[in-house]
């Protein structure tokens, strides 16, 4: 389902997804497999049609000549949204360090920054990064489906 089972390239996209999740994300961190499967759940939920369908459902934009409209109002986002995924995979690295770290090992690394666990300051900043970048994406989201509605619609500005 990662890929899709409705376009003929969507099994070939989800197996080269997961391939890749599997290998460079088993090298970085141990909960590998926690992540492939939210990744798997929020596409079932999500994107139903799987990676491909969410690439097909383009087509239209395209043919209509306004994917251009698109790029703004995807940039300003999903920018800040993987800002917030990338604070929130910070709160689920840190906690499992904090829960399972040999005792006295209290620093880790996450995305290139090494702190330790057992103080305030990196929690803290983990929770704000988090909350600022999926609350700005949230706020934008209307923009984008403004855009995006625009976009699917014939006539108009391109």
């Amino acid at each position: 389902f990662l890929g899709g089972v409705g376009f003929f390239f969507g099994p070939i996209i989800g197996a080269i997804a997961f391939t890749l999740l599997q290998t460079v994300l088993s090298l970085s961190t141990e909960l590998w497999a926690f992540y492939a499967g939210v990744l798997f759940v929020a596409t079932v939920m999500f994107f139903p049609g799987g990676l491909a369908g969410l690439i097909m459902m383009h087509v239209p934009v395209f043919k209509l000549g306004k994917a251009g409209t698109l790029i703004k109002p995807y940039l300003y986002t999903l920018l800040p949204a993987a800002l917030g995924l990338a604070g929130l995979a910070a709160l689920v690295e840190m906690t499992f360090h904090y829960r399972h770290a040999i005792p006295g090992d209290n620093e880790m690394t996450v995305f290139w920054m090494t702190f330790d666990t057992h103080t305030l300051l990196p929690w803290l900043i983990a929770i704000a990064v988090t909350a600022i970048g999926l609350g700005i994406a949230k706020v934008t989201a209307s923009d984008l489906r403004d855009a995006w509605s625009a976009a699917n619609t014939a006539g108009g500005k391109s």
